[in-house]
């Protein structure tokens, strides 16, 4: 399993538990498929420009004609899939917060 296959892995393993949590009645898949969704991808999209930026940089420095590569084949899906993993961490604890604040 190479590293271009870590964003889609991260992707399905949180849609999976997504919906596990929503099959077990943890949470109501309605109100949260948005949040969950814009979670995922909007730290997807981060992860991959804060990789891109530190290769840029380092392109730059090192005066290296191969950045481009690197963004594409190396640095872009473990950023995508890294910000896919937080993203979904930050939804559990935005979803664990909400539930913890409906009791008190």
């Amino acid at each position: 399993m190479g590293i271009l296959s870590l964003a889609p892995v991260a992707f399905l393993l949180s849609v999976i538990v997504f919906l596990s949590l929503g099959l077990l009645k943890q949470i109501k898949l309605a109100e949260q498929t948005f949040d969950f969704l814009s979670s995922i991808v909007g730290w997807a999209l981060s992860g991959l420009v804060i990789a891109a930026a530190i290769i840029i940089a380092i392109s730059a420095y090192y005066e290296s004609p191969q950045g481009p590569f690197s963004i594409i084949f190396l640095d872009g899906p473990l950023g995508v899939g890294v910000g896919t993993l937080v993203g979904f961490v930050m939804w559990l604890l935005r979803l664990r917060d909400t539930e913890v604040s409906k009791i008190v």
